[in-house]
């Protein structure tokens, strides 16, 4: 039976430079690089020193020639020099918490603000020394989910009824509460003056930021995960069980559904959701979470394509295990101090596919022994 096949597409953040897209899947802790143009994972960066087993980092940010991996689970931020293919962890390392610590980060002047989902504090990472700060959230209730910039003011939503605006300048908090029980996911600009913001229900509201007021839509839309103005239209990009791009006048007379492909014949999970959008003038990139793929989506056009990376199931467990999953920092060869390629890695690890599924040393065993030891052997041929 040909084994299921699954790729390593992220449903948080991602950077797009030189039509190369930088990202860290959900389930391999390892920073990513995949070439739009040819097709192909062109880097693929062991993180040291990870205390996770998958979905370490939602998010990451890139700031001249270096690439803030934001921290979900794991516990230390983590910097990459594109110039010098060095990672390494900043900061404190962080406590523990049970939901996801980060999700949004804006970059003002020479520093990086981290806003908390899980954790209990804003993290202001100075990118001139690497100090970070960390500074108490006071009168806000944090878990932001989605956030946007207005000249210096930073806007967050958090699944309640609250908008908070934060001044990078003063690090304080303004909060604006809505009328009753709201579940607040996204906020987009419209203007300098107007926020777009959706309720998970579907409702929209207008927050008209000189008059400090939320005004509602005579119309909804759908449960969306982002949301984007452009052109006196909004873009909704779906949360769950959607197949489709919306696009809505802003006077809701008109509505638009770019439909998605229906993958779900490929993957493990039956519905749908958009993470992070990745804006470039008309072009809007966003990857599936869900489906594990990447989509383009042309607004000019109004055109909506899909772009796979895929590896064989066997290889990402591999490949978990190589970068540091289940508990072990990778695997080691005889005689050398350094980690493995990952090439030499599939090389030899496909060589050994065949008849292993169930064999001592394979990944599938019962087999107590160390994970390293147990790719070390996979590889060498000891199993």
């Amino acid at each position: 039976m040909d084994r299921q096949r699954v790729c390593l597409w992220t449903g948080g953040g991602f950077e797009i430079w030189n039509d190369q897209i930088w990202f860290v899947p959900h389930w391999v802790n390892a920073l990513c690089c995949f070439d739009r143009k040819s097709g192909q994972l062109e880097k693929m960066v062991r993180i040291p020193g990870i205390t996770t087993a998958s979905a370490g980092f939602h998010n990451l940010k890139k700031t001249g020639n270096r690439i803030v991996l934001i921290p979900a689970f794991e516990r230390s931020l983590y910097l990459y020099d594109m110039d010098t293919g060095r990672i390494h962890a900043v900061g404190p390392q962080l406590t523990l918490c049970a939901l996801e610590k980060f999700q949004e980060c804006i970059q003002w002047n020479d520093s990086l603000y981290l806003f908390p989902f899980g954790y209990d504090c804003i993290i202001r990472l100075d990118m001139t020394d690497l100090c970070t700060t960390l500074i108490p959230l006071q009168h806000v209730a944090g878990q932001f989910c989605d956030s946007c910039q207005i000249q210096r003011l930073v806007y967050l939503v958090n699944r309640t009824n609250q908008l908070a605006a934060f001044d990078p300048d003063t690090e304080r908090f303004y909060v604006y509460l809505a009328d009753g029980e709201k579940c607040f996911r996204t906020v987009t600009k419209v203007d300098g003056d107007t926020l777009l913001i959706t309720d998970e229900s579907s409702e929209m509201y207008l927050f008209h930021i000189r008059k400090s007021g939320f005004e509602k839509m005579a119309f909804t839309g759908i449960p969306a995960n982002q949301s984007l103005v452009s052109a006196d239209d909004i873009y909704l990009f779906p949360l769950r069980d959607q197949y489709a791009v919306t696009k809505i006048s802003m006077d809701g007379t008109r509505i638009w559904r770019y439909e998605m492909e229906d993958t779900s014949r490929y993957y493990k999970w039956p519905s749908v959701a958009a993470g992070k959008i990745h804006v470039d003038g008309h072009h809007i990139s966003f990857m599936n979470p869900n489906h594990q793929c990447l989509y383009e989506f042309d607004s000019k056009k109004g055109s909506l394509d899909s772009r796979h990376f895929m590896v064989d199931e066997w290889e990402e467990e591999l490949c978990g295990y190589f970068f540091g999953l289940s508990g072990t920092e990778g695997i080691y060869q005889e005689g050398k101090e350094k980690f493995a390629s990952p090439e030499y890695f599939m090389e030899h690890a496909k060589r050994r596919e065949k008849g292993m599924d169930n064999a001592g040393g394979c990944p599938d065993s019962t087999d107590t022994v160390p994970a390293g030891e147990t790719i070390y052997r996979l590889m060498s041929g000891h199993g």
